[in-house]
């Protein structure tokens, strides 16, 4: 019997066997490859050998990717399927300037694109990149972790959305379309085993009529993983003489289960009306922080311990705690204090089209659900947090749309959506002695309630002159309304004298807004698209949900500004070599004025929300991609590549940690003549890298009687960018290179087929944020400081899977 050092060794050497396979494989083809390999469809891009066009819905109607005048990435279901990608982390390594990560508190994710997004701290942000499943529009982070499965196609849109898609989105769309019921009998299975996470997952899709007129598919998956990273913490007695506990092994374990309905009913050919019901369940551990920076070169003390455990690099080893019984008494959910987060999901929608002739009615009914709890550590575990929160949208949209045979057609709509999020979150955050009344250890806990409700109406005019000029102009009008409730409900007895337990607060928001936009295209044949265009967006205001009700805090301190864009974009898309070559080159000029920015101040444990003055975006995109062979083999090559100048302009903004006068830490002194501000005017906003590069190749070929080869890889560089919201360049993250391949083999139609994937073969541990340690740091906005140490959430590195599946 084998030992499990034994094992261990086994398994090291069969993922060092599979990795050099799969890396030999990413870097055999050319290295000028990639956009994503088969993952990415450029702009223009069309399936194998030009012949059969993709489909995407930019404009809320089905058109040629060719003819969209916007810039799109199309990530196509095969593809998704095929590379075990079930979460937007995983697509965005596919597109470049798109960065997506996970956090462990506030908004829960952080998703940027062109250097444009939300930050990770203040769950009262909307995105500035939404997400729409299925058309229902989802604007809060924690969307991320919707288990996702299924999918026929993935859209990326760049730029302001707001004509089509409505607020939330002036950075751009990530649109997710599940698979239809099909018009014959289909069954689909599919298992794998992720050596690196030690993940085991499995997936079955059954799909085919159920009538002449009615339709059915039904998709579920499951998985479960024992994590990336290894937890090395060990148990330790604080300064309090509580007890750090650890759970030691694997980190972070996750298991998940989620369902798809969908019902299509389809009784003549002018309507067909579409039922989709989706369900999750998510049960996990909170993301990874480590010690990206310690200025001593070990882990200051907190409450005079240090973590020997933590090194002080972002790497697999980590140092997770558990909180010992008497520091969780009293808090809403804590889980026996070991770190956890559980997410429910329910998203069903109702999608309905009457197309009598000409005209084109639509009707979108939606409702979702996402219910989440978390128990999070920070500190060696001596700081905790306990956060409960329910966030419910209903909404309703209708569309009418013309194709008459005349130059001018319109589109226009009217959509509603009612929202509520009440949040409950306790913490604690400094260190607080024994409540003798309740017991508890925990410093605060908050209670409110958000409810938003939306109306809006929009439309557009189509003007076509001749065969190959389109003139689109349009708007949309948007009002909202948001009543927020704040509540106080605990505060322990040595800090009731700063944060007055007991105290509410509440008021209404009402904004409105009008988001124009206009396009031109020229298309001189069916091969080629000219178009320029002005659009713009907007994004809510609101209430910073993260920040403790001081004495001296009012609602206005609450309040941030919505944030709107203006630019202009122009672009060509086109095909050449008879279709066998398609390109895509988009430039774009964006405006953003009242950028919505939230830092983490450690040394207060506050979290201060601003509006930035102004933030420019300029930049290029290019990418392309080229069918060699014909016959039965087929290889095709990719290349992409982007460059964003953006710029923060006319913003006063929070200095770091530790930032002194000489490091310009100089301007907004506070009633002691202490700085608290620095200036950001022409500086870089944080994930904002300049350079994104990739290439690609995907090669196929008939081996054997009924059997196909098929070799992908990919790289994708991304240039440094700054990863701490007050620009601490302490906390960039560095350039980085990332190699993905894929080896398969399998029946050339339906049948069983065989694949070793590889993500990150070089195992690259990247991170997107970072703040302050709890309670370190000294002398901020003086002449002499103490820098605290700097934590990042890091992301998994190497992923190397082997996957069968089979298609009956």
């Amino acid at each position: 019997m084998k030992t499990n050092a034994q094992m261990r060794r086994i398994r090291r050497h069969l993922v060092a066997a599979g990795s050099a396979m799969i890396l030999a494989a990413a870097l055999a083809g050319p290295a000028y490859a990639q956009d994503s390999g088969s993952n990415v469809a450029p702009v223009g891009a069309e399936e194998s050998k030009g012949s059969e066009d993709i489909i995407v819905t930019a404009r809320r109607r089905d058109e040629r990717l060719q003819d969209v005048p916007v810039a799109i990435s199309a990530i196509t279901g095969d593809t998704l399927r095929e590379q075990n990608i079930t979460n937007i982390q995983d697509a965005a390594k596919l597109v470049p300037t798109l960065l997506v990560g996970r956090s462990s508190s506030g908004a829960g994710s952080v998703i940027y694109m062109r250097g444009i997004g939300t930050g990770s701290l203040s769950r009262g942000f909307e995105q500035s990149i939404s997400i729409n499943i299925d058309n229902v529009q989802i604007s809060r982070g924690n969307a991320i972790n919707i288990g996702y499965l299924d999918l026929a196609q993935m859209e990326i849109l760049k730029g302001p959305q707001a004509l089509f898609f409505g607020k939330n989105s002036p950075g751009g769309i990530i649109t997710m379309t599940s698979a239809d019921p099909t018009d014959r009998l289909e069954l689909s299975v599919k298992a794998g085993y992720d050596f690196e996470s030690r993940q085991a997952y499995g997936e079955a899709v059954a799909s085919g009529p159920l009538s002449d007129t009615l339709g059915a598919r039904v998709a579920v998956r499951a998985s479960d993983g024992q994590g990336y990273f290894h937890n090395d913490a060990v148990a330790f007695t604080d300064g309090r003489g509580l007890i750090m506990g650890t759970f030691g092994g694997r980190y972070p374990r996750q298991r998940e289960i989620a369902g798809r309905l969908t019902l299509q009913f389809e009784p003549s050919s002018d309507f067909k009306a579409r039922f989709k019901l989706f369900a999750s369940s998510n049960d996990a551990q909170p993301v990874v922080r480590q010690n990206l920076y310690c200025p001593n070169g070990t882990p200051q003390p907190v409450f005079g311990v240090v973590d020997l455990r933590e090194d002080c690099r972002v790497n697999r080893s980590a140092s997770i705690y558990s909180s010992p019984a008497a520091l969780i008494v009293g808090y809403p959910d804590p889980r026996g204090g070991v770190p956890y987060t559980r997410n429910r999901v329910l998203l069903t929608s109702l999608d309905m089209n009457y197309s009598p002739g000409d005209i084109d009615l639509t009707s979108v009914t939606a409702y979702f659900v996402n219910d989440q709890k978390q128990y999070s550590t920070f500190s060696f575990g001596q700081f905790g947090a306990n956060e409960l929160q329910k966030y419910s949208a209903f909404s309703q949209e209708f569309r009418l749309a013309t194709d008459f045979d005349f130059p001018l057609n319109a589109t226009v709509g009217t959509y509603y959506q009612k929202t509520d999020f009440p949040v409950t979150n306790a913490a604690l955050f400094q260190n607080t002695p024994v409540d003798p009344v309740t017991g508890r250890r925990f410093s605060a806990q908050q209670d409110m309630d958000l409810d938003t409700r939306t109306y809006s109406i929009f439309g557009e005019l189509s003007l076509k002159i001749g065969d190959t000029i389109e003139i689109n102009g349009g708007a949309r009008a948007t009002w909202e309304r948001k009543d927020f409730d704040y509540t106080l409900s605990y505060v322990a007895p040595a800090l009731r004298g700063v944060f007055p337990m007991g105290r509410n607060v509440n008021d209404t928001l009402k904004e409105n807004d009008v988001s124009p936009q206009v396009t031109i295209a020229y298309k001189p044949s069916r091969q080629l698209t000219i178009y320029g265009g002005y659009r713009t967006g907007y994004k809510s205001g609101g209430y910073n949900q993260s920040q403790y009700l001081r004495n001296a805090t009012t609602i206005r301190d609450l309040i941030f500004r919505a944030e709107t864009a203006s630019g202009f974009e122009l672009g060509a898309k086109g095909q050449l070599a008879d279709g066998r070559m398609t390109f895509n080159v988009a430039l774009y000029d964006y405006d953003y004025k009242n950028l919505q920015t939230l830092v983490f101040d450690a040394a207060t444990v506050s979290y201060n929300v601003a509006n930035a003055g102004l933030l420019t975006t300029r930049g290029i995109e290019i990418d392309t991609s080229y069918n060699v062979l014909d016959g039965d083999s087929d290889l095709r090559l990719n290349l992409a590549g982007s460059y964003n100048d953006a710029k923060f302009h006319d913003y006063v903004g929070q200095c770091y940690g530790g930032q002194t006068i000489a490091q310009g830490c100089n301007l907004n002194p506070n009633p002691t003549g202490i700085f608290t501000g620095q200036d950001y005017d022409g500086r870089t906003p944080p994930r904002a890298p300049e350079w994104s590069l990739g290439g690609g190749f995907n090669f196929g070929t008939p081996v054997g009687e009924n059997l196909r080869f098929k070799l992908a890889g990919d790289v994708r560089y991304t240039s440094s960018f700054d990863t701490h919201d007050a620009l601490n360049p302490r906390a960039k993250q560095p350039g980085y290179a990332l190699i993905n391949g894929s080896v398969t083999l399998g029946q050339d139609e339906d049948g069983w087929e065989l694949s070793l994937i590889g993500r990150n073969l070089t195992n690259k541990i990247i991170y997107f944020a970072t703040i302050d340690q709890t309670g370190q740091g000294s002398g901020t906005g003086t002449a002499a400081s103490v820098y605290p140490d700097l934590v990042s959430t890091t992301e998994v590195g190497r992923s190397v899977s082997l996957q069968f599946s089979y298609k009956f």
